[in-house]
Protein backbone atom coordinates (compact mmCIF):
# COMPACT_ATOMS: atom_id res chain seq x y z
CA UNK A 1 0.00 0.00 0.00
CA UNK A 2 1.18 3.51 -0.82
CA UNK A 3 0.14 6.30 1.55
CA UNK A 4 0.16 9.79 0.06
CA UNK A 5 0.21 12.61 2.62
CA UNK A 6 -0.69 16.25 1.99
CA UNK A 7 -0.48 19.29 4.24
CA UNK A 8 -0.36 23.09 4.10
CA UNK A 9 -1.22 23.74 0.46
CA UNK A 10 -3.84 26.41 1.26
CA UNK A 11 -3.34 29.58 -0.77
CA UNK A 12 -5.36 32.80 -0.82
CA UNK A 13 -3.83 33.65 -4.18
CA UNK A 14 -4.32 30.30 -5.92
CA UNK A 15 -7.38 29.08 -4.05
CA UNK A 16 -5.92 25.60 -3.59
CA UNK A 17 -7.11 24.36 -0.19
CA UNK A 18 -5.53 21.13 1.06
CA UNK A 19 -8.83 19.23 1.19
CA UNK A 20 -9.66 20.16 -2.41
CA UNK A 21 -6.17 19.17 -3.56
CA UNK A 22 -6.50 15.77 -1.84
CA UNK A 23 -9.81 15.20 -3.62
CA UNK A 24 -8.26 16.12 -6.99
CA UNK A 25 -5.24 13.91 -6.27
CA UNK A 26 -7.52 10.97 -5.44
CA UNK A 27 -9.31 11.51 -8.77
CA UNK A 28 -5.94 11.56 -10.55
CA UNK A 29 -4.92 8.27 -8.91
CA UNK A 30 -8.14 6.60 -10.07
CA UNK A 31 -7.86 8.12 -13.55
CA UNK A 32 -4.31 6.73 -13.74
CA UNK A 33 -5.62 3.22 -13.09
CA UNK A 34 -4.94 3.09 -9.35
CA UNK A 35 -7.29 2.50 -6.45
CA UNK A 36 -7.96 4.73 -3.45
CA UNK A 37 -9.06 2.66 -0.47
CA UNK A 38 -9.34 5.47 2.07
CA UNK A 39 -9.41 9.27 2.13
CA UNK A 40 -8.43 10.40 5.62
CA UNK A 41 -8.42 13.70 7.45
CA UNK A 42 -5.51 13.41 9.91
CA UNK A 43 -5.24 15.47 13.07
CA UNK A 44 -1.60 16.45 13.62
CA UNK A 45 0.17 16.82 16.94
CA UNK A 46 -1.25 20.10 18.31
CA UNK A 47 1.61 20.45 20.80
CA UNK A 48 4.32 20.79 18.14
CA UNK A 49 5.47 24.40 17.87
CA UNK A 50 5.83 24.51 14.09
CA UNK A 51 2.54 23.43 12.59
CA UNK A 52 -0.16 24.54 10.23
CA UNK A 53 -3.03 26.66 11.45
CA UNK A 54 -5.63 23.92 11.55
CA UNK A 55 -3.41 21.05 12.83
CA UNK A 56 -4.82 18.84 10.07
CA UNK A 57 -3.52 17.05 7.02
CA UNK A 58 -4.89 14.63 4.43
CA UNK A 59 -3.83 11.07 3.59
CA UNK A 60 -4.82 8.77 0.73
CA UNK A 61 -4.39 4.99 1.00
CA UNK A 62 -3.75 3.72 -2.52
CA UNK A 63 -2.34 0.73 -4.40
CA UNK A 64 -0.35 3.04 -6.66
CA UNK A 65 3.33 2.41 -7.36
CA UNK A 66 5.52 4.72 -5.21
CA UNK A 67 7.22 6.17 -8.28
CA UNK A 68 3.86 7.13 -9.73
CA UNK A 69 2.90 8.58 -6.37
CA UNK A 70 5.95 10.83 -6.57
CA UNK A 71 4.79 12.01 -9.97
CA UNK A 72 1.49 13.00 -8.40
CA UNK A 73 3.37 14.69 -5.58
CA UNK A 74 5.07 16.77 -8.26
CA UNK A 75 1.66 17.95 -9.39
CA UNK A 76 1.10 19.10 -5.79
CA UNK A 77 4.31 21.14 -5.82
CA UNK A 78 6.85 18.59 -4.53
CA UNK A 79 9.60 18.13 -7.10
CA UNK A 80 12.85 16.26 -7.31
CA UNK A 81 15.83 16.70 -9.61
CA UNK A 82 17.67 13.45 -10.26
CA UNK A 83 18.63 11.84 -6.98
CA UNK A 84 18.27 15.09 -5.06
CA UNK A 85 15.85 15.79 -2.22
CA UNK A 86 12.12 16.18 -2.61
CA UNK A 87 11.57 19.96 -2.57
CA UNK A 88 8.70 22.40 -2.28
CA UNK A 89 8.99 26.20 -2.21
CA UNK A 90 12.75 25.85 -1.82
CA UNK A 91 12.49 23.64 1.26
CA UNK A 92 13.40 19.93 1.40
CA UNK A 93 11.09 17.23 2.70
CA UNK A 94 12.83 16.46 5.99
CA UNK A 95 11.95 15.41 9.53
CA UNK A 96 13.68 14.02 12.63
CA UNK A 97 13.05 10.64 14.22
CA UNK A 98 13.82 10.15 17.93
CA UNK A 99 15.05 6.78 19.15
CA UNK A 100 16.99 5.10 21.96
CA UNK A 101 20.46 3.49 21.75
CA UNK A 102 18.96 0.00 21.38
CA UNK A 103 20.64 -2.07 18.67
CA UNK A 104 17.48 -3.22 16.87
CA UNK A 105 15.99 0.28 17.03
CA UNK A 106 19.15 1.94 15.72
CA UNK A 107 19.50 -0.49 12.82
CA UNK A 108 15.79 -0.27 11.99
CA UNK A 109 15.94 3.54 12.00
CA UNK A 110 18.81 3.37 9.53
CA UNK A 111 16.82 1.02 7.28
CA UNK A 112 13.81 3.36 7.32
CA UNK A 113 16.15 6.29 6.69
CA UNK A 114 17.57 4.55 3.63
CA UNK A 115 14.16 3.64 2.25
CA UNK A 116 12.91 7.21 2.54
CA UNK A 117 16.13 8.56 1.03
CA UNK A 118 15.37 6.58 -2.14
CA UNK A 119 12.26 8.76 -2.48
CA UNK A 120 14.14 11.97 -1.78
CA UNK A 121 12.90 12.31 1.82
CA UNK A 122 15.54 13.13 4.42
CA UNK A 123 15.02 11.60 7.85
CA UNK A 124 17.47 12.63 10.55
CA UNK A 125 18.03 10.25 13.49
CA UNK A 126 18.39 11.65 17.01
CA UNK A 127 19.33 9.20 19.78
CA UNK A 128 18.57 9.79 23.46
CA UNK A 129 19.07 7.81 26.64
CA UNK A 130 15.76 6.06 27.31
CA UNK A 131 14.67 8.24 30.25
CA UNK A 132 15.40 11.40 28.27
CA UNK A 133 13.58 9.94 25.27
CA UNK A 134 10.42 9.41 27.33
CA UNK A 135 10.63 12.98 28.70
CA UNK A 136 10.84 14.39 25.18
CA UNK A 137 7.95 12.20 24.04
CA UNK A 138 5.79 13.38 26.95
CA UNK A 139 6.67 17.00 26.12
CA UNK A 140 5.69 16.43 22.45
CA UNK A 141 9.08 17.56 21.20
CA UNK A 142 9.21 14.82 18.55
CA UNK A 143 8.02 14.68 14.95
CA UNK A 144 8.33 10.90 14.87
CA UNK A 145 9.83 8.30 17.15
CA UNK A 146 10.49 4.63 17.77
CA UNK A 147 8.91 2.77 20.67
CA UNK A 148 8.33 -0.85 21.55
CA UNK A 149 6.78 -2.93 24.28
CA UNK A 150 6.25 -6.46 25.55
CA UNK A 151 2.82 -7.05 27.02
CA UNK A 152 0.43 -9.97 26.97
CA UNK A 153 -2.84 -8.07 27.50
CA UNK A 154 -4.30 -5.74 24.85
CA UNK A 155 -5.28 -3.35 27.64
CA UNK A 156 -1.85 -1.81 26.92
CA UNK A 157 -3.74 0.46 24.49
CA UNK A 158 -5.01 2.43 27.49
CA UNK A 159 -1.43 3.35 28.42
CA UNK A 160 -0.41 4.20 24.86
CA UNK A 161 -3.48 5.97 23.46
CA UNK A 162 -6.05 7.09 26.05
CA UNK A 163 -6.28 10.89 26.33
CA UNK A 164 -5.81 10.74 30.10
CA UNK A 165 -2.21 9.67 29.49
CA UNK A 166 -1.28 12.57 27.21
CA UNK A 167 1.52 14.68 28.64
CA UNK A 168 1.87 12.71 31.86
CA UNK A 169 1.83 9.09 30.71
CA UNK A 170 2.78 7.10 27.64
CA UNK A 171 0.33 8.50 25.06
CA UNK A 172 3.21 9.77 22.96
CA UNK A 173 1.12 10.35 19.84
CA UNK A 174 -0.60 13.25 21.68
CA UNK A 175 -3.85 12.50 19.88
CA UNK A 176 -6.91 13.40 21.99
CA UNK A 177 -9.97 11.59 20.67
CA UNK A 178 -13.33 11.05 22.34
CA UNK A 179 -14.02 8.24 19.87
CA UNK A 180 -10.82 6.37 20.68
CA UNK A 181 -11.23 6.95 24.43
CA UNK A 182 -14.73 5.49 24.28
CA UNK A 183 -13.51 2.39 22.45
CA UNK A 184 -10.72 1.85 24.96
CA UNK A 185 -13.09 2.29 27.90
CA UNK A 186 -15.54 -0.20 26.34
CA UNK A 187 -12.72 -2.72 25.95
CA UNK A 188 -11.99 -2.49 29.68
CA UNK A 189 -15.56 -3.18 30.78
CA UNK A 190 -16.72 -5.71 28.17
CA UNK A 191 -16.80 -9.25 29.59
CA UNK A 192 -17.67 -11.23 26.46
CA UNK A 193 -14.33 -12.35 24.88
CA UNK A 194 -15.57 -12.27 21.28
CA UNK A 195 -17.10 -8.79 21.63
CA UNK A 196 -13.96 -7.56 23.37
CA UNK A 197 -11.87 -8.91 20.50
CA UNK A 198 -14.01 -7.00 18.00
CA UNK A 199 -13.52 -3.80 20.00
CA UNK A 200 -9.75 -4.25 19.98
CA UNK A 201 -9.82 -4.86 16.23
CA UNK A 202 -11.69 -1.56 15.83
CA UNK A 203 -9.13 0.17 18.06
CA UNK A 204 -6.31 -1.19 15.91
CA UNK A 205 -8.00 0.04 12.73
CA UNK A 206 -8.46 3.49 14.27
CA UNK A 207 -4.77 3.67 15.23
CA UNK A 208 -3.56 2.34 11.90
CA UNK A 209 -5.82 4.53 9.73
CA UNK A 210 -4.54 7.66 11.46
CA UNK A 211 -0.92 6.47 11.56
CA UNK A 212 -0.67 7.11 15.32
CA UNK A 213 1.63 4.10 15.31
CA UNK A 214 3.02 2.25 12.30
CA UNK A 215 3.91 -1.35 13.29
CA UNK A 216 7.32 -2.36 11.92
CA UNK A 217 8.29 -5.70 13.44
CA UNK A 218 7.74 -8.25 16.20
CA UNK A 219 10.71 -9.88 17.88
CA UNK A 220 11.06 -13.66 17.90
CA UNK A 221 12.78 -14.98 21.04
CA UNK A 222 14.53 -18.36 21.00
CA UNK A 223 15.30 -19.99 24.35
CA UNK A 224 17.44 -23.10 24.72
CA UNK A 225 17.33 -25.16 27.91
CA UNK A 226 19.54 -28.12 28.75
CA UNK A 227 17.82 -31.50 28.81
CA UNK A 228 19.20 -31.89 32.33
CA UNK A 229 16.92 -29.08 33.57
CA UNK A 230 13.36 -29.95 34.50
CA UNK A 231 10.51 -27.53 35.31
CA UNK A 232 11.74 -24.50 33.36
CA UNK A 233 8.87 -22.44 31.89
CA UNK A 234 8.63 -19.67 29.33
CA UNK A 235 6.64 -16.66 30.53
CA UNK A 236 4.07 -15.22 28.07
CA UNK A 237 6.25 -12.08 27.96
CA UNK A 238 9.05 -14.17 26.48
CA UNK A 239 11.49 -14.65 29.36
CA UNK A 240 12.54 -17.83 31.13
CA UNK A 241 11.08 -18.77 34.52
CA UNK A 242 13.36 -20.92 36.65
CA UNK A 243 11.46 -20.68 39.97
CA UNK A 244 10.50 -24.37 40.04
CA UNK A 245 13.34 -25.67 37.89
CA UNK A 246 15.49 -28.57 39.07
CA UNK A 247 18.75 -30.03 37.79
CA UNK A 248 18.68 -33.77 37.22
Amino acid sequence: MTIVGLDDTDSRERGMCTTYLAARLAEAVVDDGGRVDRKLLIRLNPAVEHKTRGNAALALHTDLDPERALELFAEAGWTREGDGPLMKDGEPFTFTLFTAPIDTWTRSAQIVQGMLAELGIEMEIQTYEFGTLLERYRAAEHQAGFMGYTYTNPDIVHLWFHSSNIGSGLAHSHFPSDELDALIERSRTETDPDTRLEIYAEIQRFISDRALWVPLWTNDNYIAVSAAIDGALVHPDGFLLMNDATLE
